[in-house]
């Protein structure tokens, strides 16, 4: 019993990593995203400019504050200076003047200063730079987001790739087996005299034709595996896609959905905010010929201080006027460009604006199509399935030729087939739709019907 429990937490660290990596062999799209989210270089570059306007902002704030210096200086003379005055001499009041000579100091120097400035009046010159900061804040943030929204929804679309592989690979699979399988049973028929050489012979054909479909798909599956994790920026670590290729009901309300990507999209948050910038830049070039006012006040302490060895300070107080009287109308054309690439920005939006709800209005006709061509195909696959079955008994009593029964197996594997397609489209228009609004589509009305 005591050797029982003494292998107790060896065998429960084995399950425990046993769970651990069994977990890991599971990717669900969510997963897939936020890995591919931290790991992509474009969302990581986006990130650190986001940071970087912040920084901006920071640095375009200071203007308000007061800048402040200090200096200090020591100077060491060879010898201290000293002036040479004639006077006359008291020895001899009518002879040539003497000279006598003063010291003017110490042979050294000590001095500290202090100087501290403050923009007092600019015509809101610093306000406007403040807000251009500020508004390269938001259009950093906007730019942030429309790339991970452009990542995400790139991964998403990959890793449904390859969830569509596997599945056209799993039903090639099927296809081979039961083509493997009617080879067999042809095989006996033809022992039994029920069929001719000729009818083996076309059957082996069909069933080397499937088995070189299913190494295609095979091979669409592996290079499907490697484009994702490629761009997940992440070796393959054998990873089974857990997330299905499914369709559920949604609400497709395109006027509404125009609406709200008009007002969510990232590009045109970043074209509003652009504008706003150029439009503070133009006020600044507005009061730029103006006069600006700045104070400044100045202490020095020093030793000496007026020829004594000793400490003392000295101040000031100024008020310094900047005017630019003129500058060759400079700023008029700086203006007029300004107004010139507001102008061309207006433009650009009007076409985003358009292209964006064309785009809404593509995803919506795609993910209704997707979506009934999802139901069709479901009926066709009860159906192929339904003749399928038939067509075998029949086979098998002679009634049929291999030839038949063969179309009929294309045409259940077709249906398979498209109905994956089909459930692949449905996924990828879901997601490009959900991009372009910014948002999750909200559940309501079945998928095909799409306004």
């Amino acid at each position: 019993m005591s050797d029982f429990f003494k292998k107790m937490p060896v065998c429960g660290s084995v399950l425990i990593l046993a769970a651990i990596q069994l977990a890991a062999a599971n990717l669900t799209l969510e997963d897939a995203v936020r890995s591919a989210l931290e790991r992509n270089p474009q969302v990581r570059i986006a990130r650190e400019k986001a940071g970087e306007a912040r920084l901006k902002r920071w640095e375009a704030f200071s203007a308000f504050l007061p800048q402040v210096s200090a200096q200090g200086t020591f100077v060491q003379l060879d010898q201290a200076q000293q002036i040479t005055v004639e006077m006359p001499n008291p020895l001899n009041p009518f002879g040539p003047p003497v000279e006598q000579r003063f010291s003017m100091g110490p042979d050294y120097n000590y001095m500290t200063s202090l100087r501290v400035a403050q923009p007092l009046f600019t015509w809101g010159k610093i306000y406007h730079a403040y807000c251009s900061a500020d508004a390269g804040v938001a259009i950093a943030d906007a730019d942030y987001a429309r790339v991970r929204e452009e990542v995400a929804a790139s991964i998403t679309q990959l890793y449904y790739l390859v969830v569509l592989n596997r599945e056209l690979a799993a039903i090639a699979q099927e296809a081979a087996d039961v083509t493997a399988e009617h080879l067999q049973s042809t095989r006996l028929m033809y022992n039994e005299g029920k069929v001719s050489a000729y009818d083996v012979s076309r059957v082996e054909v069909q069933y080397n034709n499937a088995r070189t479909g299913l190494m295609k798909a095979r091979n669409a599956y592996a290079l499907a595996r490697e484009q994702f994790y490629t761009a997940v920026n992440a070796p393959d670590d054998g990873a089974d896609f857990v997330t299905p290729l499914r369709s559920e009901p949604v609400t497709t309300d395109i006027p509404a959905l125009i609406a709200e990507a008009l007002r969510r999209r990232p590009d045109l948050i970043a074209m509003g905010h652009t504008r706003r910038t150029l439009q503070y830049a133009r006020r600044s070039l507005l009061t730029a010929n103006l006069p600006s006012f700045t104070g400044a006040y100045s202490y020095n302490y020093q030793n000496p201080i007026f020829g004594r060895e000793e400490w003392g300070g000295t101040w000031n107080v100024s008020l310094v006027v900047s005017w630019d009287l003129f500058t060759g109308l400079r700023n008029l054309a700086r203006i007029r460009q300004v107004a010139s690439s507001i102008n061309q920005l207006d433009i650009g939006r009007e076409g985003l604006e358009r292209a964006i709800a064309t785009e809404v209005r593509k995803y919506c006709f795609d993910l209704a199509n997707a979506g009934e061509r999802i139901r069709l195909q479901e009926q066709n696959i009860a159906l192929a399935k339904d003749n399928l079955r038939i067509a075998n008994q029949r086979y098998a009593l002679g009634y049929i030729s291999s030839v038949e029964v063969r179309d009929v197996q294309l045409a259940l594997a077709q249906a398979e087939m498209e109905r994956v397609s089909a459930l692949f489209e449905w996924n990828v228009a879901r997601v490009m739709l959900e991009k372009s609004i910014g948002r999750k589509l909200d559940t309501g009305i079945p998928a095909g019907g799409g306004q």
